[in-house]
């Protein structure tokens, strides 16, 4: 059936364009997405699934298309879903690839282009060597190779159709701005020597990398500095526990009244409320280094391919000195994955068990309060 863009009603195609467009533009990036409170992200999802129905199912097949809209909903639930996955949230369910959001996040790139003119991009890539990276750098190729810049970044990424098509229709202008940019600086300095593109991200991959350890070091020593709060935490859980212990005997032996074992759990719910606080003290250190960590994990994802990629793209005029320092950082940056990822696990399995502790205690102590409000002495001793 062929499509009638001229067939929706303005009104209607405003109305339901409003929100996707909102989230699809360039304006809104992936940084301001993630700043806003998850349950504003959830809404908009909602809404554009809300909106894709009513568009497909009203409008669609009626032959009633129209192009803009359907990028701007696949733009707009692409962004929402690496926002999600960026920020450690649950994300709904979609049917993207890990290649597509990655490519999303690549765009983050060029968000100088839209903020500069073409001159003083000339003059930016001039003044920082080493950022004619990723998508920029296809661009840079493309112009000098007589290809399509928007076409080359696409295809390069393996996006399937209807997304690139969307990928086009949003960021359509910036990719025009950046092949511009790229055509006049090609003009005035050439294209940077290939040795020296590799050189370049050589050389920030390793100061990274280098920074990643130094904060990560950072961030655990200032974690080991709170041993003093672990170990006060530990000894704290083992005389709850056996306060626990005592009340579950009384109760059961009925050694003491219902009046005095009252009054000896609010005690005692006092003194834990004074426990959880260091607990949760103790908690966010553990979150905020876990945190830190996957967001260092995620920088060197995003070196790791952009060496990748240059490795790839410059294979046939690459010197085997430039490759094998390629292949040799490559395995330091897969060392340091890995090695984070292992403390990450730690991390993640002591606050785990500090939350397993508390839930412990939790439903140990409700269960006194039953039977002190006349249910059946059933308790499991630890």
């Amino acid at each position: 059936m062929r499509g009638r863009e001229e067939g929706m009603r303005i009104e209607d195609l405003e109305r339901l364009n409003a929100l996707p467009k909102t989230i699809a533009s360039p304006d809104m990036d992936l940084e301001k997405l993630r700043r806003l409170q998850e349950y504003r992200r959830r809404q908009w999802w909602d809404e554009v699934l809300r909106i894709e129905e009513e568009y497909y199912g009203k409008y669609y097949l009626e032959g009633e298309t129209n192009g803009y809209l359907d990028a701007n909903i696949a733009m707009a639930k692409l962004k929402l879903v690496v926002s999600f996955l960026d920020t450690g949230e649950q994300s709904p369910e979609h049917s993207f690839t890990e290649d597509e959001m990655t490519f999303m996040r690549g765009f983050e790139e060029l968000a100088v282009i839209g903020r500069l003119s073409v001159d003083e991009l000339v003059d930016y890539f001039k003044r920082v060597k080493g950022k004619e990276r990723g998508l920029v750098k296809i661009a840079f190729d493309a112009v000098n190779s007589g290809y399509n810049v928007m076409d080359e970044i696409v295809e390069s990424k393996e996006i399937p159709g209807d997304l690139a098509n969307a990928f086009k229709r949003v960021y359509g202008e910036w990719v025009k701005k950046m092949e511009e940019t790229a055509r006049k600086y090609i003009e005035k300095y050439g294209l940077f020597p290939v040795e020296a593109d590799i050189s370049s991200i050589l050389e920030v991959s390793k100061k990274e990398r280098k920074r990643i350890i130094e904060d990560i070091n950072q961030s655990l020593s200032a974690l080991e500095g709170k041993s003093e709060e672990g170990a006060w935490v530990k000894t704290e859980k083992e005389r709850l526990e056996e306060t626990l212990r005592n009340f579950e005997r009384e109760v059961v032996t009925k050694d003491a009244g219902k009046d005095a074992l009252g009054s000896k759990l609010e005690e005692f719910e006092e003194d834990k409320i004074g426990a959880w606080k260091r607990y949760e003290k103790l908690e966010d250190a553990w979150s905020e280094s876990i945190s830190e960590i996957e967001e260092r994990k995620k920088a060197l994802v995003v070196r790791e391919q952009e060496l990748k990629e240059a490795a790839e793209r410059q294979k046939a005029d690459l010197k085997e000195a430039a490759g094998k320092a390629v292949e040799d950082e490559l395995k330091n940056i897969n060392w340091l994955k890995e090695e984070l990822a292992h403390k990450e696990a730690e991390l993640k399995t002591e606050r785990e068990g500090l939350e397993f502790d508390k839930r412990e205690v939790e439903e140990r102590l409700e269960k006194l309060k039953e039977i002190l409000e006349g249910g059946e002495a059933k308790l499991e001793w630890k």
